[in-house]
């Protein structure tokens, strides 16, 4: 039965999704005490891997990471272009370096955290979120930043946004809100960053999300150095899983050989 349902369903739509639909099937099955309709289906099995050879998988687009020096590029093009009014020059800028240096998720940023949920001492930003996606439970997390080199430090462009939205907003209001007043979304982050980029000069601006501050922030912590057990630490992440955010640059990997030839001491 299910066989047959797996494959009328390639009529219209994608492979990832039938396995989404056999998911829900077989969790409803166990459910409501039944027995795992997918357990030693060697016909399903099967029929999977031919709709997977026919069709193929969607392609993956890849995200390219914002790595300090792009961020560098972006926050300067931000404080002297004619992209956005001077206030909402500030709040990017905030919400860029927050991103980048707290190893966020711009949902962090954008959906729930409150004014009230950001406190600054001893040239620290304490951000603290109710919830986020490896927090099911609501217990929230604090994320701590230090300061940094001006233009680009972010606990200072944080506190420029808070100060300058102070008058215009009570504590309990969405921490960034644009001139317009409306709450900052995910979608007019990314697609302000990606104007951004692109009168910087940087091309593919498409491969560019929101996201590509997270893997930026892991990117550049690796190439400086720090070690792996503190970046997940920063990124909130359970398990070596951060690795795959790092992006190696090619020249890294062509200096890899003459690197490895210099070796003399094993």
């Amino acid at each position: 039965m299910l066989s047959c349902f797996a494959a009328s369903l390639t009529k219209s739509v994608r492979p990832g999704t039938i396995h989404v639909y056999l998911s829900a099937v077989r969790n409803l099955h166990l459910e409501l005490g039944y027995r795992d309709p997918m357990a030693d289906s060697w016909l399903l099995k099967r029929v999977l891997k031919g709709i997977n050879r026919c069709l193929g998988t969607a392609a993956t687009m890849i995200r390219l990471p914002i790595t300090m020096p792009i961020l560098r590029q972006l926050i300067d093009t931000c404080r002297a272009g004619s992209i956005l009014n001077e206030y909402d020059k500030l709040l990017f800028q905030a919400a860029m370096l927050c991103a980048f240096f707290g190893f966020l998720r711009v949902s962090e940023l954008t959906s729930g955290l409150r004014r009230s949920d950001i406190k600054f001492a001893g040239g620290k930003a304490e951000l603290f979120l109710a919830s986020s996606k490896t927090d099911p439970f609501r217990k929230g997390v604090s994320i701590i930043m230090g300061s940094a080199t001006a233009p680009y430090c972010p606990v200072r462009a944080l506190l420029q946004h808070m100060v300058q939205s102070h008058q215009h907003a009570p504590a309990s209001d969405p921490a960034f809100v644009l001139s317009n007043g409306q709450p900052l979304s995910k979608q007019t982050f990314t697609a302000t960053v990606r104007s951004l980029l692109a009168a910087t000069g940087v091309g593919n601006v498409q491969q560019y999300a929101s996201h590509s501050f997270r893997i930026g922030a892991a990117t550049t912590a690796a190439s400086a150095g720090v070690p792996d057990s503190l970046i997940r630490a920063a990124g909130r992440w359970k398990s070596d899983a951060c690795l795959r955010y790092i992006r190696t640059p090619d020249t890294a990997k062509a200096g890899l050989a003459q690197r490895m030839a210099a070796v003399t001491n094993i």
